[in-house]
């Protein structure tokens, strides 16, 4: 994912039409990128799976993030949102203010226009179409204050 002023738009390498994916991850997968106007890197975090949708405050302090799980370790931990504080001093590490875990994953967010409510769909999922069925999460809308 990159973002440049506010704009963020996002990549995949893989495609997810079939079940044959790389044999390695990319070295920048599941990370969020911030430029400057110059074009200089700002910050690169890194989420623990694949960020699905970004969504930014209407102030431009809160980022939104949410995160499905790494389609080759499979790891249900990291489904959710997260939400960064871009206005916190330091790092990127610094600026997680938060983090909500979803059962299944999450395919999309938002933040309201007055910042107080952040949004986000989770989708249930086969965690490993290659074995036995485990559909795991629901179809749920969670409003986060």
């Amino acid at each position: 994912c990159y973002c440049f002023e506010g704009t963020f738009s996002y990549t995949y390498t893989a495609s997810y039409t079939t079940d044959k994916y790389p044999p390695i991850e990319h070295p920048n997968s599941h990370s969020l990128f911030c430029f400057d106007v110059k074009g200089d890197l700002k910050w690169r975090w890194t989420a623990g799976g694949t960020p699905s949708e970004l969504a930014l405050s209407p102030d431009g302090r809160y980022l939104a993030v949410s995160v499905a799980h790494d389609v080759m370790s499979k790891d249900g931990r990291v489904h959710g949102i997260y939400c960064l504080d871009l206005s916190r001093p330091g790092g990127i590490s610094s600026k997680i203010s938060w983090f909500y875990h979803t059962e299944g994953i999450c395919v999309c967010c938002a933040i309201s226009s007055e910042g107080r409510y952040i949004v986000s769909v989770e989708s249930p999922i086969d965690m490993d179409p290659s074995k036995a069925v485990q559909i795991v999460g629901e179809h749920r809308l969670h409003i986060l204050e």
